[in-house]
């Protein structure tokens, strides 16, 4: 399912919840559709506050590599590159938060994905 800030958002997210209600695994882009680029948007912690399941910050890293001229730098691997995934300690989001605690989710959401970026791509450049 697609969805997005600017489309389809509203019944992307209904069907994520029910997925994670049914124990099953969602995976969301938190940055938007036009960017800024590495800033998530609060969709992703809505999504946990509704299913009450945690978000699980993950980044992926590869070299060689092309970054693509697209507003994301989309990165493509290229042949026989070394490739890595890290992730970091799941975040928890109350399903009572108010604006604030989703705020700060979401900021603590933005960092740790910035960190694990500059991991990921530190591993696959060693």
């Amino acid at each position: 399912m697609r969805g997005s800030t600017t489309q389809g958002g509203t019944r992307a997210l209904r069907e994520q919840i029910r997925l994670l209600r049914r124990g099953e695994d969602v995976a969301v882009l938190p940055d938007g559709p036009k960017g800024p680029r590495h800033v998530a948007q609060p969709g992703v912690i809505l999504l946990a506050k509704l299913s009450r399941a945690p978000v699980i910050p993950m980044s992926f890293g590869a070299f060689p590599r092309w970054l693509l001229s697209s507003w994301d730098e989309f990165l493509m691997p290229l042949p026989f590159a070394r490739a890595v995934v890290v992730f970091s300690e799941p975040i928890l989001v109350p399903p009572d938060a108010e604006r604030d605690t989703l705020e700060a989710k979401r900021k603590l959401l933005e960092e740790r994905l910035t960190s694990l970026m500059w991991q990921a791509d530190r591993l696959a450049q060693a």
